[in-house]
């Protein structure tokens, strides 16, 4: 069930009269006015104007930069096409290899089975001549 009731209020803050005594907060009377012949404003210093001269300057190194840019690239892609190529040669190599092997061992296959072919014939040779005694 709801009562009527308030919640119970905080209590009211109170200055205490050691903050009123504390000389480190500046206190308004404390405050000199501003005199700006005196006291101008620090600014940074206004910014130069680019004579003719400065601005081919900026220009060219700003092509230089550029220029450099474009040819640590450009080296930066020949490297990797040179890698990419000698990987591709690697590739071709190992596979002829690979074939190299494997016609390799095909041969030897079939030399053996010529050999067994060979060794069946002088035994079925032989038997027609113990056949033929």
């Amino acid at each position: 069930f709801t009562t009527n009731r308030q919640p119970p209020r905080p209590p009211k803050p109170s200055v205490s009269q050691n903050a009123l005594k504390d000389t480190r907060f500046p206190h308004f009377q404390n405050f000199k006015p501003i005199n700006p012949n005196v006291d101008p404003p620090i600014l940074p210093p206004p910014p130069r104007r680019l004579t003719f001269q400065d601005e081919k300057e900026t220009l060219q190194l700003e092509k230089q930069r550029e220029d450099i840019r474009l040819s640590e690239i450009a080296r930066e892609n020949e490297a990797r096409e040179r890698a990419q190529e000698l990987e591709r040669l690697r590739e071709i190599e190992f596979e002829k290899l690979a074939r190299q092997q494997a016609l390799a061992e095909e041969e030897e296959r079939r030399k053996k089975i010529d050999r067994l072919n060979e060794i069946e014939k002088q035994k079925e040779i032989e038997r027609q001549k113990q056949l033929e005694r």
